[in-house]
């Protein structure tokens, strides 16, 4: 090709035809101008093309982190309100020595310490690829670091603060007690949990630890899945409903349309000695709601902060909108569904499939 180019041009110049050489080397100026920015075009297309399949391939790293993440918090969020439960009653002045001789989690709950983790790998890898990424990803990312840096301090901070309590607490009753060495049974260890202002005092520093570690992980459990949401949106260029996410982190979802309704009361099939749990309960709805438990005999108890039920109407649990609450609920139990006027606006009877009630 470029042979024939050169004999065009020689062949103008010996027939003295210096104009029509001038306009062919102009052209063939341009051809060669276009031939090269063609190339660049289809090198930064290639470009490109391998950096979009790279910032995708973190972004899925991502949300496999982020994912196990919220379903981590999602654990340790009943593992807190169990800790949180078992707390106030060790609190309370009803507690007995009887209670905790027949309760070993009651006994033993204040030793223990779980930390919340966060997987950083595939953020750490989109920080180092941030000139890569489009602008229009910036408030994403943005969002996504604030998450990353205040809860990753937070964890740690959190287990620190609550392993200094536990190691304090026992040091503390090894070097003044000599009955420390007896099995958490014995008389004097029963007799020190229950009466001991020692005891209590170290237990609110632990139930100070509790609430932190509680609300942390909730909070880092519903800023996870906003941002998950936001990346599959990204991702897919569609809208994302959050529930879709959220059954991902705690399981399948039951939706349910609430109607007003205070006649055909299901009958609870409530068994005390089940051991069978339902983790969460959510809601999504325009106001403000409340609930209770319904047994056989057809009497109702109102839940209450520590999930303890009673008919008080103080302390009430109230969920808000788009707010979510963990109970520890067995199955074949009727939930009753108020709004804040104590007007029933629904059932229902809960299961072992259904981790989730997501309330319309």
């Amino acid at each position: 090709m470029i042979k024939f180019f050169r004999k065009i041009r020689q062949n103008l110049l010996l027939q003295n035809k210096t104009g029509k050489y001038f306009k062919y080397a102009i052209g063939e100026i341009v051809l060669v101008v276009i031939g090269i920015l063609i190339a660049l075009s289809i090198n930064n297309w290639n470009e490109k093309k391998a950096n979009d399949t790279k910032i995708a391939f973190i972004f899925e790293q991502i949300k496999r982190e982020l994912l196990e993440d919220a379903i981590t918090a999602n654990n340790l969020n009943i593992f807190w309100e169990r800790q949180d439960s078992l707390y106030k009653i060790a609190m309370s002045d009803s507690a007995t020595i009887k209670m905790y001789k027949e309760s070993p989690q009651l006994r033993s709950f204040f030793y223990f310490a779980e930390q919340n983790t966060i997987q950083t790998n595939g953020f750490e890898l989109l920080k180092l690829n941030a000139n890569l990424t489009e602008e229009s990803l910036s408030p994403l990312i943005s969002k996504m670091s604030k998450m990353y840096n205040y809860y990753t301090q937070e964890f740690e901070i959190n287990l620190h603060e609550m392993i200094v309590t536990i190691n304090n607490h026992t040091q503390k009753m090894a070097e003044k007690h000599d009955w420390y060495y007896k099995d958490r049974k014995s008389d004097e260890w029963l007799n020190y949990l229950v009466n001991s202002s020692e005891h209590k005092n170290n237990l609110t520093l632990y139930g100070t630890a509790i609430y932190l570690n509680l609300y942390d992980s909730r909070t880092f459990m519903k800023q996870a899945i906003d941002v998950l949401q936001s990346i599959e949106e990204m991702q897919t260029s569609k809208t994302v409903k959050k529930e879709t996410i959220f059954s991902k982190v705690i399981g399948p979802i039951k939706v349910l349309n609430m109607k007003p309704s205070k006649e055909n009361i299901p009958r609870s099939n409530f068994r005390r000695d089940s051991e069978r749990y339902y983790s969460i309960f959510t809601n999504e709805t325009g106001n403000p709601i409340q609930f209770s438990y319904l047994f056989k005999n057809g009497s109702e108890f109102r839940f209450k902060q520590n999930n303890i039920a009673t008919k008080q109407k103080d302390e009430l649990i109230t969920i808000a909108s788009g707010d979510s609450y963990i109970l520890y609920i067995i199955s074949d139990v009727t939930l009753k569904i108020m709004n804040m006027n104590d007007d029933c606006i629904g059932y229902h009877v809960t299961t072992k499939e259904n981790a989730a009630i997501h309330i319309k």
